[in-house]
Order: structure tokens, then sequence, then C-alpha cells
């Protein structure tokens, strides 16, 4: 099933979330549209797991809804200027971020892509990042103006510093370039691609992938941690959807001061410091992670010569430099 918002959906579930009884000729006349268009979108919030009650002459009346990151439940707590303008939801999808590319031509920047339940979610390096029903999945396409094509490797730490600061109560830190980990463990992970288009940036996907409610023995990876896993309480999938949305939109329109941005994300770089070992398509080599550049490039010191590191896998290791 695909959604897509702002809909009649929204605006009925505006009307009935408080609990009380709306009537199906008052929300036909409010919304203007038939009662049969009504009681369609009734049945089709029945179908992502909304429980409604129907009474004869008092009319519809809200009993529960699903811990799911369902558009409108987002909207109620969005303060964006871009980022939500609108959703596509799917109950069910191979990828957000094969969905996202595809549309990021014709779409207009802001849109988010969600997915319920995902079968081939992507990691960097083609891998595939395994989540369940109690993850967030989610894919944003953004078209900055005049940013040269350097500098789009800044969106994976401007990604992972959205999660961050949604997170900004627990123990959270970035790993370069693209992790978040929550008590030295991953909870989440970040996947940039784009078009570039001669000397400047077409349109990027952003990707965000967070473990958000599922339980240890869910968890794949032997580093892999969840928010229930350290809190062990429920969190409210919308609810932390619209944090770091909100949270990426207020970096978003920093872009042209990423002196600025660089400095959020060195506040919460765990690498920098750290003794790393540095996998890339055809070396690997060990030293000190000492900062990173203009551009968001790792900088690491190996005996003495400092290399620039521009992608690849970043391992940090036990001991300390």
């Amino acid at each position: 099933m695909k959604i897509s918002s702002p809909s009649i959906l929204d605006s009925i579930w505006f009307k009935l979330r408080k609990g009380d009884y709306v009537s199906g000729e008052d929300l036909a006349r409010e919304l203007d549209v038939s009662k049969v268009a009504i009681w369609k979108a009734i049945r089709k919030l029945e179908k992502l797991g909304y429980k409604v009650e129907k009474a004869r002459r008092l009319g519809y009346r809200l009993l529960y809804q699903p811990n799911l990151p369902h558009p409108w439940r987002i909207r109620e707590r969005l303060g964006t200027k871009l980022i939500g303008r609108r959703f596509i939801y799917y109950k069910e999808l191979d990828s957000t971020q094969r969905v996202a590319k595809e549309l990021a031509e014709v779409e207009k920047e802001g849109l988010v892509i969600i997915a319920e339940k995902q079968r081939r979610g992507r990691g960097r390096l083609g891998r595939i990042w395994l989540s369940s029903v109690d993850d967030l999945k989610m894919s944003i396409v953004l078209k900055p103006s005049n940013l040269h094509p350097v500098k789009l490797g800044l969106f994976s730490l401007i990604g992972g510093l959205a999660v961050a600061k949604a997170l900004k109560n627990l123990d959270v830190k970035l790993k370069w370039p693209n992790d978040v980990l929550l008590n030295g463990r991953k909870v989440a992970g970040i996947l940039v691609e784009g078009k570039v288009e001669a000397d400047k940036i077409s349109y990027v996907v952003l990707g965000i992938g967070i473990n958000v409610n599922s339980k240890k023995r869910n968890l794949r990876g032997i580093n892999a941690t969840s928010i229930y896993d350290v809190l062990n309480e429920k969190q409210d999938l919308a609810e932390l959807t619209a944090k770091v949305l909100n949270e990426l939109d207020l970096l978003y329109m920093k872009i042209g001061d990423e002196a600025r941005i660089l400095r959020e994300v060195k506040e919460r770089l765990g690498t920098i410091g750290k003794l790393v070992k540095v996998i890339g398509l055809d070396e690997e080599f060990k030293g000190k992670a000492i900062d990173i550049d203009e551009n968001g490039f790792l900088l690491v010191d190996v005996n003495g010569s400092v290399r620039k590191v521009l992608a690849g896998d970043v391992i940090h290791l036990k001991e300390t430099a």
C-alpha cells in the first residue's frame, strides 16, 4: 500500500485524533468530499492498523493508533521550512533509497519516502541494511543550489548530526563517515547518493536508518544496538521521525556556512583522536584520526604524514594513539 501525504487521510486523522465522535456528514462537508469518500478513507486507515468505532447518529471515533511513522502523525510535530513538504509512505518496499532516486528528478526537494517494512534496505558500498517494522527507514530528496560536488560527502555528516541532536539526552557520538553510535554501538546509519552535473550537485538523496524499538535478539551485527536496547522503553516512531527531520531542516538551512556545521560535527565526532584502520578500495592503513577538513574529509596522521581520506571504511581500534 502506498500513501501520499498531504491527503484526505491527514485531514480525517486530524479530526479524529482527540478520540471524540465526528459525524461522517460533518467530515464530508468540511473536507468537501462525499460520505463515500470518507468511508473509503476510514477503511484505508483501518488497513494501516487504526481501530475506528462507527456508531449510528454519532459517527466515527478513533480508538487506537499504531506506533508507526505515518505522515499525519509526523506532521503534527513537524516544524520544518522545507523538509517534509510531501511524504510518500509504503507499508512494504524494497528500498526507500531506490524510490527517492527515481523521483528526485521530477519532485521538488523536501520529499520524504518512508517504509514500514523494507525488504532490501541499502547501506554503503552495496551492503544490505537489515531492519524491522520497529525501526525507522526513510530517504529525503534535497536539491542544494550551486553546491560543488566536492561537498557531497558533507551530507553523511549532516544526516548523522541530525540524528545525534534528535537523541540529545543520550550518549551519542558520530563515527566517520556515516555511522551514529549509542553507548559505543551502532544505532543508525546514513547513506548519501546524488547526481552531479558539471560543477554542481543536481540532487542529493539522504537515507537514514535508525534502530529504534528492535529488541537485542533481533539486532543484526555484533556491534549494533537500538534505543530500546539502551532505555528498555518503546519510542514513538512518529515523534522521533519529526525530531530528526526538524533537526535536519535546521542544518540544511545552514548550507553555505559549512564551517558552522562542521564545528557542531566535531563536537560529536568520536573518530577524532582515535587510532583507526582505514580500508579503501585498493589499500588499507593505520593511523591517528586528527581532524576533518572543510569538505568533511577525514585527516589521518600516518607516521607523521597527514593523509586525507575521501571514502572507505574506518574502524576504531581499541588502542588509543
